[in-house]
């Protein structure tokens, strides 16, 4: 009994968490300005050719013609030029009052924004992060998380070439060495590994370009909304909204939020978090660090 309680207690966390950062997760910043701008009312072939201009597989995952990797080896093709500033804000709460397991609680907050440039088949991405999760041991072993405190900054690079990309990242010495994944990222935790590729892999928007039916323009969000919100918006009485604005024939800006309240046998989760992504194009150049060899 006890046993499978506390499964049942540990997938609804585990899955309410899961919700709110994959959607995630201030008055000033990319965040506000992304929600100012008023997008465009645009035909299938017009928001296909805005959205597929962002791509540039940050995952180094095979994209579309427009990826860089497919640009190198077609010296007529246009490469992708932008830059994009990006801001993200999340925080949520759990408290936990019951008989088999116990009392307690537990908190995360999460900021982070960057500026990412992609120009020349590279790219490069500057972020500055502050992440904060605590509570208490029953609480923290039920979510399967451990205390997080980070806040700082990183600096990468991304070179994309026909057979894959290659990731130049800073060590503690200050050297900067290739990589193949951004699987381990010197000085940072995974929970922060994850966010800094979700928020390259979020910030690609090419995916999109064949979903136009997907979205429908709202003029209360400004923009295109996607029919019904994210995948698993519902679960567990969680929100979670995905809009993207088109401003004369590019992509301008992109807004996501995400909101979930949920009690579950004596596990009570409730948070928010905000996503906004705005892209302006030309004039970028990327040189590449020194790496170490």
């Amino acid at each position: 009994m006890k046993s499978s309680t506390k499964k049942i207690i540990v997938a609804a966390g585990a899955s309410v968490m899961a919700v709110c950062m994959a959607v995630s997760l201030t008055a000033c910043g990319p965040l506000s300005e992304a929600k100012r701008i008023r997008g465009e009312e645009v035909s299938a072939a017009e928001w296909k050719s805005a959205v597929s201009e962002t791509q540039f597989s940050a995952s180094g995952a095979a994209g579309t013609a427009k990826s860089l990797a497919a640009a190198v080896e077609d010296e007529t093709a246009e490469l992708p030029n932008f830059s994009i500033s990006y801001e993200m804000s999340a925080e949520g709460g759990w408290s936990l009052e019951s008989e088999l397991l116990g009392e307690g609680s537990a908190d995360v907050d999460i900021g982070i924004s960057a500026s990412i440039v992609v120009a020349e088949n590279r790219m490069h991405a500057t972020l500055r992060y502050s992440y904060k999760m605590s509570g208490s041991e029953e609480v923290m072993q039920l979510l399967g998380r451990d205390t997080v405190d980070e806040k700082g900054k990183i600096e990468l690079f991304a070179e994309y070439t026909a057979t894959g990309v290659t990731y130049y990242l800073q060590g503690d010495d200050g050297e900067w060495s290739a990589k193949a994944s951004l699987a381990v990222i010197p000085g940072l935790s995974s929970s922060m590994i994850d966010e800094v590729t979700e928020c390259l892999s979020l910030a690609d928007c090419s995916m999109y370009a064949d979903a136009f039916e997907d979205f429908e323009y709202s003029g209360e969000d400004m923009g295109y909304s996607l029919k019904g919100g994210l995948d698993g918006g519902d679960l567990f009485g969680s929100s979670a909204s995905l809009i993207i604005k088109i401003k004369d024939g590019e992509l301008a800006a992109v807004v996501s939020e995400c909101g979930f309240h949920t009690a579950i046998l004596g596990l009570t989760a409730s948070g928010a978090s905000e996503r906004g992504f705005v892209y302006e194009y030309g004039g970028q150049t990327v040189e590449l660090p020194q790496a170490a060899q």
